[in-house]
């Protein structure tokens, strides 16, 4: 919500906010005191447990198996031969039915043990998927059109997704990312205040260029999942009837990206009443709710029924559900001229039994980590520099966020310049995807 500063046409070094709280290792060594490191859960490598192998026929003492797989067994006492048992096929994705597995023989009579015992089959192997999305906050696009700082964050999108890599250490700590070539997003979500004023006849158009793939020479490109917050759709110092004709030119301005078979960002699920959606990465459900779930004001529908109804249908079979939204829990967030205890019970009421991996928000223009009623929460940073001005944090910054089966790796992205640079700092995280089902 925080006013930015103008663009600034030179790079500035200044240390982002880093906070250790519980689950959220920020350049921190190790947990802080009292709490567990949720990296301690995942599998060595990052790699899926793998399942036990299939059932396969038995075989008499001696038998050479006719399944792949076996690891050798020792012979039966006073046999001339053992049976195999099956390999457990551990840390390799979707390995489960696939290796047939024998148990030893048992002891007996000089000509070998006795026939192997038929294996009980195997589970099938867990589904397998590495997904990479950004997150931006806060553009607050004002005309003109040309913004350094707007260009700068659009720019550093395409620099990191075309050559960067996951760090092993950010500020002497290691980071315990997966590691590797930072993939290409499938997308970019926005959670809102994308425009400055909600002036939606100019402002709009200073946000596409930057953000709208394909819209200029200086857009991101990369597929676009906008969502409204306050500067979007409050009425500002502007007439009633101004306010409305504008606040519908926003809400038909997301409608325009992602309702309808022939939108140009097809989503899984669409509410046209509330404009909230859905949409799927491989196994990763993602809902966007603009400032906040349930919000009913100006006339709009709430989301709740939407939500309960998607998460119902979509995210039943446990799969990571991250959901986007403009307004955080954090104290600046949750003044009640932006949402109430009641809308955040309502919201939290909702997500009991999926498997919420993460709620990602904007508005208060500094990237940090908390937990809200057991669900973590990531804030992310304002898109503009503030120097001198708003939180003083320097430029402007970006979240990059990587979802696997088994871990979730996200770090942030600072823009230097316009020109394309970028470094990659604290605030951090890295932990299991699954941090169970909300209770």
């Amino acid at each position: 919500m925080l006013r930015s500063s103008k663009a600034r046409g030179s790079a500035r070094a200044v240390l982002a906010l880093c906070v250790c709280v519980p689950g959220f290792w920020l350049a921190c060594s190790s947990p802080p005191p009292g709490t567990s490191d949720p990296r301690a859960s995942s599998g060595a490598g990052g790699l899926p447990q793998g399942a036990s192998g299939a059932s396969a026929h038995a075989g008499s003492a001696g038998q050479s198996p006719t399944s792949t797989g076996g690891t050798w067994a020792s012979a039966g006492a006073g046999g001339s031969g053992g049976g195999y048992s099956g390999a457990a096929s551990g840390g390799l994705p979707n390995a489960g039915a696939t290796n047939g597995g024998y148990s030893g023989g048992s002891g007996g009579s000089t000509s070998g043990g006795s026939a192997g015992q038929i294996g009980s089959a195997g589970a099938p192997g867990k589904p397998t998927f590495d997904v990479t999305f950004f997150v931006i906050a806060d553009t607050h696009a004002d005309p003109p059109t040309d913004s350094f700082d707007l260009r700068a964050t659009a720019r550093a999108v395409n620099a990191v997704a075309a050559a960067g890599t996951w760090p092993s250490k950010i500020d002497g700590s290691d980071t315990h990312f997966k590691g590797g070539t930072i993939g290409k997003p499938r997308g970019v979500a926005f959670v809102g205040d994308l425009t400055g004023w909600g002036t939606a006849p100019t402002e709009l158009l200073t946000f596409r260029h930057y953000f709208e793939a394909g819209n200029s020479a200086d857009s991101i490109a990369f597929p676009g999942y906008v969502g409204l917050g306050n500067h979007d759709i409050d009425s500002a110092d502007r007439s009633a009837d101004l306010a409305v004709q504008y606040r519908n030119q926003e809400w038909s301005f997301v409608d325009s990206r992602h309702l309808g078979p022939n939108a140009p960002v097809k989503v899984t699920n669409f509410d046209a009443a509330s404009h909230n959606y859905s949409w799927d990465f491989d196994r990763v459900h993602l809902v966007q709710t603009h400032r906040f779930a349930g919000d009913t004001g100006y006339g709009l529908a709430s989301s709740l029924p939407f939500v309960a109804a998607d998460l119902k249908k979509y995210a039943s079979d446990g799969r990571p559900v991250i959901l986007f939204h403009h307004y955080g829990m954090d104290t600046f967030g949750t003044q009640d001229r932006w949402w109430t205890e009641n809308d955040r019970n309502a919201y939290r009421n909702a997500l009991k039994g999926y498997h919420v991996a993460g709620i990602i928000v904007g508005h208060t223009h500094a990237a940090f980590q908390y937990t809200w009623d057991g669900l973590r929460v990531f804030q992310v940073n304002n898109a503009k520099a503030e120097i001198n001005a708003g939180n003083n944090d320097g430029n402007g910054s970006f979240a990059i966020v990587r979802v696997t089966d088994q871990q979730l790796d996200i770090v942030t992205c600072r823009w230097l310049d316009d020109t394309g640079k970028y470094e990659l700092i604290a605030p951090f995280f890295s932990g299991p995807t699954d941090a169970g089902a909300a209770q």
